[in-house]
């Protein structure tokens, strides 16, 4: 499994957000993409940012903001 994740990383998305965790949070999202925080709940209620829901929280990969992006 780590593999396939490894597998989309390019040399320049090993750069991008790199001070920001593997997993971060609907507040560091919203301040990654300099967006609101019911923009950022949005994107994770259609589907555009991949989530996981842990208890109350939820907790996005850090690439699938990468693809979110490339895919704009």
């Amino acid at each position: 499994m780590e593999n396939e994740l490894n597998a989309n990383i390019t040399p320049i998305n090993r750069t991008l957000f790199i001070e920001y965790p593997d997993l971060v949070t609907v507040e560091q999202l919203h301040k990654m993409l300099l967006i609101c925080r019911p923009v950022a709940y949005e994107l994770i209620k259609s589907r555009k940012v991949r989530a996981l829901k842990i208890g109350r929280c939820y907790r996005i990969t850090k690439q699938s903001v990468i693809d979110l992006i490339y895919q704009s």
